[in-house]
């Protein structure tokens, strides 16, 4: 027997395992090329229509009270609470093998296959934690599967209160009638926790400016605002808007609060009126002065009138919102120049003494934030404190954060803004609100 005779059957074996051996790790190479997937997700944004630019109208319209316009809402009143909450489920960065193209990407929710395209929204019936699987198959015919976790969360976040809520000063307004902006700070705030979240937020802006708590003893109708009724800061004829909590109530139904932010108390003390009585260079600081006797009535009722706030929220929201969600926001102060100092400077042409910033800094403001630090404190409230750096951007700052007489007439043709806060301004102040939202409501910053 020749030796080539012998030969051949060990060669056509060695060539047999050869290509078994190349055929094996082909297919171990195209299993371990199969796409890698990569997911991101995030409840569809419902403030993009707040725009921090003056283009358009943004807020909808409430129709809690369809007699009175009355343009509040980040969405539609019947969106407030829908029936299904989105989540956009985006598998876009997702890698093919190598030269090979993604051929088609499948999508399973709740057990439910959910179609095809890199990047779905998924509807569900209820807000929490949801399970979705995500296959991508390449043109070759390899497939990877990952499975995670999504959460569709919306947070409801309303803001109550008067002109330094609303965003007087700031236009263009949404609604005129109480000069509601988009730049206010506390829509800047939910803006910014939108932004900070995968969660979506729904923003109700009752704040009008103006508005007190209720209307002083022995006033007319129409001069309430939080829990009275309010004829608004740009009045319509007779029309009165309903109290904010009322309209609060029908407009959030039975869906829970996430926040609510309040703004009030200047208006009950008079915070206008002082200021009138110091113009032209006026004592109002003086013992018996007028602005003094305002005040000091003012003040000694500013607790009954928190009090009956505090009753109000209770009556009308109920288990709606945890008191350690509510945020009351203090006053800056315009008083100081940018080293600090009180202002001299003329208001408009009209002298304000040095004494009565001063006045108002030490007394008005001192009290007021007391007044509102210990209800805050009693109702479980969260007081939320402007920035120290206010101290030294007031209405006589080189870098002023207050809106000047002048400004408000150019911007909105009235003196309606003045000393409320500007553009910066807002943007301090809903940076402090958001920092307090931030720690309450986003992963990681629940408090115990």
């Amino acid at each position: 027997m020749s030796v080539s005779r012998i030969a051949r059957p060990a060669l056509t074996l060695l060539a047999a395992l050869t290509v078994a051996t190349v055929v094996a790790a082909m297919g171990a190479g195209a299993a371990a090329a199969a796409p890698h997937i990569a997911v991101t997700w995030k409840s569809p944004p419902r403030m993009a229509n707040l725009d921090v630019t003056p283009t358009s109208r943004g807020y909808h319209r409430s129709d809690a009270s369809p007699a009175a316009a009355n343009y509040c809402c980040s969405v539609r009143s019947t969106q407030i609470d829908p029936k299904s909450w989105p989540v956009k489920v985006d598998a876009c960065e997702t890698r093919p093998s190598r030269n090979q193209l993604i051929g088609r990407f499948r999508f399973e929710a709740d057990a439910e296959i959910l179609g095809s395209g890199c990047e779905r929204t998924l509807y569900f019936d209820h807000q929490g934690e949801h399970e979705v699987t995500v296959t991508a198959t390449d043109s070759s015919g390899a497939s990877s599967t990952k499975s995670l976790t999504v959460r569709s969360k919306d947070f409801l976040v309303a803001s109550i209160g008067d002109s330094y809520a609303s965003g007087e000063g700031v236009p263009p307004y949404a609604d005129h009638r109480c000069d509601r902006s988009a730049q206010a700070s506390p829509a800047i705030a939910a803006r910014d926790l939108e932004m900070a979240s995968p969660a979506s937020v729904t923003f109700i802006h009752l704040a009008c400016s103006g508005a007190k708590i209720e209307g002083w003893p022995g006033e007319a109708a129409g001069h309430g605002g939080l829990i009275e009724g309010y004829l608004g800061a740009n009045k319509v004829g007779d029309e009165e808007l309903r109290p904010q909590l009322n309209e609060l109530h029908d407009l959030i139904k039975r869906r829970p609060l996430d926040a609510l932010v309040v703004s009030i108390g200047g208006n009950d003390i008079g915070f206008s009126k002082l200021i009138e009585g110091c113009l032209g260079g006026r004592e109002c600081y003086v013992e018996g002065s007028e602005s003094r006797r305002i005040f000091d009535d003012a003040i000694k009722r500013l607790p009954g009138l928190f009090d009956d706030l505090h009753a109000a929220v209770g009556k009308e929201l109920g288990d709606a919102v945890d008191p350690r969600r509510v945020y009351l926001t203090g006053y800056p102060d315009p008083t100081m120049d940018a080293q600090g100092e009180y202002c001299t400077a003329l208001f408009g042409g009209l002298t304000i003494r040095q004494n009565a910033y001063r006045w108002a800094s030490e007394t008005i403001l001192a009290e007021l934030t007391r007044v509102m630090r210990e209800k805050a404190g009693e109702f479980g409230w969260q007081f939320v404190a402007p920035s120290d750096d206010f101290r030294t951007h007031g209405y006589c700052a080189t870098d002023p954060w207050f809106t000047s007489l002048s400004t408000s007439l150019i911007q909105q043709f009235d003196t309606l803004g003045v000393f409320h806060p500007n553009a910066a301004g807002h943007r301090s102040l809903g940076a402090s609100l958001f920092a307090a939202m931030r720690s309450d409501l986003l992963p990681g910053g629940e408090r115990s």
